[in-house]
């Protein structure tokens, strides 16, 4: 099989780096390592890397050439070679191309894949010019033990090639700048990314402990704690932590590296003010992080479409379907001319995608789109690679939506499996499964099987992240939601209430989430007779959903949609006034065929007679 070839005169190691990673590797033969994963300039400088370890393992050394390597699912190949083999030592050696960092980044976000099913250890070595961190992991430690190796780079070199993107985080953009960014600060904003927040508040504590630390790398520090926050729901502790910070960033950051912490304050900021539903000021935020990353980075530059993808999520949010559109085409278009960063931002524009297309009820292109994201049988997926996972749980709602709810059911029970094997039933991942599958047995009817889930996952959220979690509130929604179908009005409006008060405390009471739950628990009061406190509260969620949202967004046809029923119920006037609005503003974002139309249809039917479901919309 033909060798590829070497990309553009690398430049050779210096003696310094060549001692250092050796160095590393004779301190760390003590923690037990048995897996050496390897790419260098050169078979030498290779085997002067190993031979420490070649001489602790014996001859059980499995050796592969990314040239042998067909396709990208890198994990699964190497697992099969593993299981037949049954190495003490891979060594997996190629040339530094494209092609070999992109499967070396496939290696360092599927690490723990091979720690936990292959029972191996492993250190991954790269080029030094790559500069990408030298991880390792040892068979009884909690954390990853990481050595940065790179050059000092040259005063103009403040941006990364495209070539070069780092996967996981955002903050990888800094770097080039070493003078910022430290090991333990890169590994808990991977963490953080990644759902890893206790090992990330551990590699933050390790932090704090270190000696020699610079102005810069502590501001960094209190970023990614705010991000943390974030992260556990905290938002208002998360906006209080960065706002300290950008106080105090002009004192604190050096000139080289002020920018970069900017970039990096505005996108948190921009999406911890997402979340608490301050639109206006996340679109300012975000602007200002996209401004700074065209300065950092250049205006043509991948890493500029990270505040466009986040900017894009809050059109999405307030139902401003062309511009968030708009958004994601220019960032395509983008990635297209940088083949090595698109893998790693992608999946993100691939998932706002269908997200708009969902959100507009064209479910049946968002399928097509999965099945092909996915390729071949869905069924056969792995969700243990996390952007396949969110694919598939995607690919449920889409298949859910339109009623073929036998083949959503079957693809999550197949992932639950996987999950359980991989990460237990304990842990948020499978537990995130869990509740998606609880809702499409809801939708089937089968209530007495999805409550007990519910309770379950409701009981999870509460002891592992406490009641202020945003995934506590929307689990005790849903519980709330079949509690309501099975006819007990009471039970889900104690549910409810509880929940409006969580997202009250912790979002605000003009929060979108606010004005969603305050709907469900108008026409929960309604059947338990309590009319004229449903209507009110139903024109209360309305007049927040009209002002936050805009009045053409989907939600809030649903509330107009609630509030109409109840108007009807106590034989308002306005009632056929009002569903007539619902269903225009349903017709309009959803089209005339989706199923919240259908309903909204129906009910102006009963009110004022047939209507034509060709009819134009304001």
């Amino acid at each position: 099989m033909p060798t590829p070839s070497l990309s553009p005169s690398p430049e050779p190691w210096e003696p310094r780096e060549r001692e250092a990673l050796r160095r590393f590797v004779e301190r760390n033969l003590d923690l037990g390592f048995r897996l050496a994963v390897v790419e260098v300039e050169s078979p030498a400088e290779r085997e002067l890397l190993l031979a420490p370890l070649r001489a602790l393992v014996g001859p059980r050394v499995l050796h592969v050439d990314l040239a042998q390597i067909q396709g990208h699912n890198l994990w699964h190949e190497l697992r099969t070679m593993f299981v037949e083999s049954q190495p003490r030592m891979l060594v997996l050696s190629g040339v530094v191309s494209g092609t070999s960092q992109d499967y070396m980044r496939q290696l360092n976000v599927q690490r723990d894949l091979f720690v936990r099913d292959l029972k191996v250890p492993w250190i991954l070595f790269l080029h030094p010019a790559q500069r990408v961190p030298l991880m390792t992991i040892a068979p009884d430690f909690s954390d990853y033990v990481a050595l940065w190796v790179r050059r000092q780079p040259a005063p103009s070199d403040v941006s990364l090639p495209p070539s070069e993107l780092p996967a996981l985080s955002p903050f990888s953009a800094v770097m080039p700048l070493p003078d910022i960014w430290h090991p333990l600060l890169g590994l808990a904003g991977m963490a953080i990314e990644t759902g890893q927040l206790d090992r990330a508040h551990d590699l933050l504590s390790r932090f704090d402990l270190q000696p020699d630390t610079t102005p810069d790398q502590r501001l960094l520090r209190r970023i990614l704690a705010a991000r943390l926050a974030k992260a556990k729901g905290q938002h208002h502790t998360a906006e209080h932590g960065l706002r300290a910070c950008q106080s105090e960033l002009p004192a604190l950051a050096s000139a080289d590296t002020a920018s970069v912490l900017r970039y990096a304050l505005d996108l948190s900021l921009g999406q911890v003010l997402v979340a608490e539903g301050r639109f206006p000021e996340a679109v300012e935020a975000l602007e200002r992080s996209a401004q700074q990353a065209e300065q950092v980075f250049g205006k043509d530059h991948p890493l500029g479409c990270i505040p466009w993808l986040e900017l894009a999520e809050v059109w999405l949010l307030q139902g401003k379907y062309a511009e968030a559109e708009a958004l994601l085409a220019r960032c395509q278009s983008l990635l297209a001319l940088a083949p090595s960063a698109s893998p790693l931002l992608l999946p993100k524009v691939h998932s706002l995608q269908l997200w708009l297309l969902m959100a507009r009820g064209q479910h049946g292109r968002a399928e097509a789109l999965l099945r092909e994201l996915i390729g071949g049988d869905a069924a056969q997926a792995d969700p243990a690679d996390p952007v396949v996972r969110d694919w598939l749980l995607k690919l449920v709602v889409a298949l859910n939506s339109q009623g073929k709810y036998a083949e959503a059911e079957a693809l999550l029970r197949r992932s639950l499996l996987s999950l359980e094997a991989q990460y237990g039933k304990h842990h948020s991942t499978y537990v995130v499964s869990l509740t998606m599958l609880a809702l499409v047995l809801l939708q089937q009817g089968k209530l007495a099987d999805s409550e007990p889930i519910l309770r379950h996952s409701l009981a999870f959220w509460e002891q592992q992240h406490g009641p202020e979690h945003p995934n506590y509130a929307a689990t005790l929604r849903q519980l709330a939601g079949v509690l309501y179908q099975q006819h007990k009005p009471s039970e889900a409006e104690a549910l409810l209430t509880r929940c409006l008060a969580t997202i009250e405390r912790t979002l605000g009471d003009r929060h979108p989430a606010y004005a969603a739950i305050a709907s469900d628990l108008a026409l929960t009061r309604l059947d338990l007779g309590r009319g004229d406190e449903a209507e009110a509260l139903a024109e209360r969620a309305l007049e927040i959903g009209e002002q936050v949202q805009g009045p053409t967004h989907p939600d809030v046809g649903h509330q107009l949609f609630a509030l109409a029923r109840i108007q009807k119920k106590l034989g308002r006037p306005q009632a056929a006034e009002t569903a007539q609005r619902a269903l225009d503003v349903l017709s309009q974002c959803l089209g005339t065929a989706h199923v919240a139309t259908e309903k909204a249809r129906t009910l102006l039917e009963s009110l004022s007679g047939p209507v034509d479901p060709l009819r134009k919309t304001g």
